[in-house]
């Protein structure tokens, strides 16, 4: 018989043992073999192959944030989310040093994360260890301190990436009068997917206008072509809503809140709750709970047929002894179990104060009610991270290699 040397190889058959590879091995060996290879790596028909196979399998992304004298360095670890045992199967780590800390606003997007400091942003693939630096935007007044928060969003019908700054001055958030008009500012800056190899920092970013002065209070979900993200009113003192922002129109939109609920800054969260905008309550005071050690959430759902209405379905979860019981919980959001089951993902959050350094992972079938806890597998080291987040579904990209 003869042989075939693997180079010489159909690109079809090719692509189809390629996308079987890990990334890892792809873009720091596979990459290197020739110029064959490269090109077929490169190319955007197989970076397309390989997202339609990485979906398949997504992951849970948690950030760490360790801070020194002169640097910070950025941690940013993946594990499968239906391997079993889960958190601690194919196990991934990044590590960033910088001297700014910079810090990942929101979930990721496409396999890529939004990672910021101040007015500078860069994307980063933190399974390739690849970047994407943005142009630097500009404060209101340059001469005052301001507040500014990035939200960054996918659109998969239109393949644009988005990325939108609030600014508000500081001292105008604590500033109420009749006479005392609060400055604010919103920009975009919009990438589509084909532009990513290319030089983006001649872009500019563009102002926008919106009509409802508010500074946001919850980091962004972004879901079909829509930002959302909890805020409140510059105008209206106490009054609290959630901040709708299509993508594709670039018009913003208040949804009325929950009756009688109103946000807590930066404590609340919005999540995926299986395609649907969920609004969770999170209080801080180790998620209400009971002296028995069950935890009960406040967890609204947005009817997205219906502009004001919410359907309110807390989730109520047993005690899980007594390693945890001090332990706050954040959602996540849903993935889908194994079997198609609908599970709601909690977390702990690292750092002060609750001065938790060992990371945890709670899943609650939303139909049967059973609890599952899964201590991180090869996670950080205890007392040298803290502001641990854990995001659901985001899943290996080629992108930006």
């Amino acid at each position: 018989m003869e042989r075939t040397d693997i180079s010489e190889l159909p690109e079809d058959i090719l692509k189809e043992i390629m996308v079987r590879v890990p990334l890892e091995s792809l873009v720091d060996q596979c990459i290197c073999v020739c110029k064959k290879w490269r090109s077929t790596i490169r190319g955007e028909e197989f970076k397309k192959l390989y997202w339609a196979q990485s979906i398949t399998r997504p992951r849970l992304l948690f950030d760490y944030i360790r801070t020194f004298a002169q640097h910070s360095d950025y941690l940013l670890q993946s594990v499968y989310q239906q391997e079993e045992p889960l958190l601690s199967s194919a196990l991934k780590k990044m590590i960033i040093s910088s001297a700014r800390e910079y810090k990942m606003f929101c979930a990721p997007q496409r396999g890529l994360v939004c990672l910021g400091y101040e007015t500078k942003f860069v994307l980063c693939n933190p399974a390739t260890n690849k970047f994407k630096a943005l142009p630097e935007c500009k404060r209101l007044r340059p001469e005052r301190e301001s507040k500014i928060i990035c939200f960054f969003g996918y659109d998969e019908v239109t393949k644009v990436f988005t990325f939108l700054i609030s600014e508000t001055d500081y001292r105008c958030t604590r500033k109420f009068s009749h006479n005392y008009k609060p400055l604010m500012r919103q920009q975009v800056f919009t990438v589509e997917l084909a532009e990513l190899n290319e030089n983006i920092k001649e872009k500019p970013w563009r102002v926008i206008k919106c009509e409802h002065n508010h500074v946001p209070v919850t980091k962004s979900l972004c879901l079909k072509g829509v930002l959302y993200y909890g805020a409140k009113s510059l105008v209206e003192m106490d009054k609290s809503m959630i901040i709708s922002f299509d993508m594709r129109s670039e018009v913003f939109t208040i949804i009325d809140m929950p009756k009688g609920v109103k946000l807590a800054d930066f404590d609340d969260r919005l999540v995926n709750y299986n395609g649907e905008v969920c609004l969770v309550k999170d209080s801080g005071d180790v998620n209400h709970v009971m002296e028995d050690g069950t935890r009960v959430y406040e967890i609204y759902v947005k009817d997205e047929n219906a502009i004001r209405k919410w359907r309110e379905e807390p989730v109520v979860i047993p005690c899980l002894g007594d390693a945890v019981r001090n332990v706050r919980f954040c959602c996540a959001g849903t993935i889908n179990g194994a079997t198609g089951e609908l599970i709601l993902v909690f977390a702990t959050e690292l750092g002060a104060p609750w001065k938790e350094t060992t990371p945890f992972v709670l899943y609650y079938d939303t139909a049967t009610r059973k609890v599952r806890l899964f201590k991180v597998e090869g996670g950080v080291d205890e007392d040298l991270y803290s502001s641990g987040r854990t995001f659901v579904n985001h899943c290996d990209s080629l992108l930006l290699s």
